[in-house]
């Protein structure tokens, strides 16, 4: 999406109270699409800044993925935590950070299957238990 394309999408939808930008995946070992997407998110002076993390991935690559783009993100959203049965990683990882974790998901079927990280449903995960959905 060009800027001029992200200000006109911007300005259709800001009559929504939450907007979500998906950016393309960039490879942390990447200069070039690491200030790509720092461009780009200097246009979009988002409120917030979400970091993506996939629940299957080891916590080492997890760390290592954090600090490649520490200074960017405000907040962290873990995925795919319907296809992993330890989700051990994220307690460690939430060790080391400082960033809040802002929303869960548990499928593919977003917003359905998207949720708030509150403390309780966050403990659950990480412990194993199966949830219903909210």
């Amino acid at each position: 999406m060009t800027p001029k394309g992200l200000s006109e999408a911007l300005n259709l939808h800001s009559d929504k109270e939450l907007i979500f930008i998906d950016t393309a995946g960039r490879s942390p070992h990447h200069d070039l699409h690491m200030s790509e997407l720092r461009a780009f998110l200097d246009k979009a002076k988002p409120d917030f800044t979400m970091l993506v993390m996939s629940a299957t991935t080891q916590f080492a690559d997890q760390l290592r993925i954090y600090n490649r783009f520490e200074g960017l993100a405000t907040h962290l959203i873990f995925t795919k935590l319907d296809e992993t049965g330890s989700a051990g990683s994220i307690l460690n990882l939430l060790g080391q950070t400082t960033l809040p974790t802002a929303y869960l998901t548990n499928g593919q079927n977003v917003p359905d299957d998207i949720e708030a990280a509150t403390p309780y449903r966050m403990a659950h995960q990480i412990l194993g238990e199966e949830m219903p959905h909210a």
